[in-house]
């Protein structure tokens, strides 16, 4: 099953797909009609999945634009938004909590219950998460045993790469219904029996690397050195999770103890914050973010004795020092827009991102 039409109609299409699955070898009619559900039409607001165009606030640090975007999304009916971003999601809470609207937020890559402040944690219906942590750890890991692997790997529903946080406060208003419509969803897409990766992480590379890279023996543990991106290491999203990525490396003994991070303000940081970490014999250096990209892809060759994490990137380049970490996150988010249709009470949900790359718009792809 093919879905390529405005995100809010493949929300529709496979509502309706479930339930004609759920009814398959049943001759009850009313079992496939959706009950007082099925005639309900979702609409979203904040992306175009043929346009590729969408809702941006254009910064990941711009809180006032974010909070004008959130704003205007509630004004029009929506009452479940999915900011894709980092913290650009916390103006999204302030305007719920400041006009006591009846709506909900969902989160991207770590789980928004734990890692967002308190004041938000009531508003996450779920989180759109990806095993940032591990796969980090997991590079570091083969590294100190001396099995580094490199290539790419990629994250999906069928590993357990991606998925879907608990429902937390709102686990009273998803219904037993609505779960069981979930998980059926969710073996299709993991099966392959529906088809809902809309992007290629990958940009088309080729074969990723099909298992973890086993971590054989205590080894000996490398100094391993972060990058951030402009978002910092306390964005309570990608950046803070390659970090925890790498802190279990150095409490599991893989990372010395002095493995650290340095965070870049803006672009011109990546390179001086990487040759200081060069000029610090740094072992492993994990940079975070897809537009560390080109700057990892000179280094990665002009450092051939360092290995290297690239977090949300598959450069053109591959390299036998370098492994890439990324993730098929519209598989999740496909089931977070369904998990949305199947909760919203306007029938009305939306998404903004920071800005109009791939590792975002996957997540408005969904």
């Amino acid at each position: 099953l093919m879905l390529r039409s405005r995100w809010f109609r493949l929300l529709a299409l496979l509502f309706a797909f479930s339930l004609v699955a759920a009814a398959c070898g049943d001759d009850d009619d009313d079992s496939a009609d959706g009950g007082d559900r099925g005639g309900q039409t979702v609409e979203g607001k904040g992306w175009d999945v043929e346009a590729q165009d969408g809702v941006f606030t254009e910064s990941f640090t711009d809180m006032t634009v974010a909070r004008s975007t959130a704003d205007s999304l509630f004004d029009e009916g929506v009452d479940i938004i999915l900011p894709v971003g980092g913290a650009i999601n916390q103006p999204a809470g302030d305007a719920i909590n400041d006009g006591s609207l009846d709506a909900a937020l969902i989160g991207v890559d770590v789980d928004a219950f734990n890692a967002m402040p308190e004041q938000y944690q009531d508003l996450w219906l779920t989180t759109v998460e990806k095993d940032l942590a591990g796969y980090v750890t997991d590079s570091i890991a083969a590294d100190a045993t001396d099995n580094f692997q490199p290539g790419f790997r990629v994250g999906t529903l069928a590993n357990e790469g991606v998925g879907l946080a608990p429902y937390h406060s709102w686990e009273d208003q998803v219904s037993e219904e609505l779960r069981a419509e979930l998980e059926t969803v969710t073996e299709a897409i993991a099966s392959g029996e529906i088809e809902a990766a809309f992007s290629d992480p990958t940009f088309g590379a080729g074969s990723p690397i099909e298992d973890a890279p086993a971590a054989e023996g205590e080894g000996t543990p490398v100094k391993t050195c972060l990058v951030t991106d402009t978002a910092g290491v306390d964005d309570q999203s990608f950046n803070a999770s390659a970090w925890q990525g790498v802190q279990d490396a150095i409490e599991a003994g893989y990372a010395t103890e002095d493995s650290t991070f340095l965070e870049s303000d803006s672009p011109e940081d990546w390179q001086p914050n990487i040759d200081t970490f060069l000029s610090q014999d740094c072992e492993h250096i994990v940079t975070v973010g897809f537009l560390l990209g080109e700057v990892t892809d000179s280094n990665a060759a002009a450092n051939p004795d360092v290995n290297w994490t690239m977090v949300d990137n598959v450069l053109d380049n591959q390299y036998d020092n370098l492994v890439q970490n990324v993730y098929q996150t519209d598989e999740a988010a496909f089931l977070a827009g369904y998990l949305a249709a199947g909760v919203s009470k306007t029938g009305t949900i939306g998404t903004y991102g920071g800005q109009n790359i791939p590792t975002v718009s996957i997540f408005m792809d969904g």
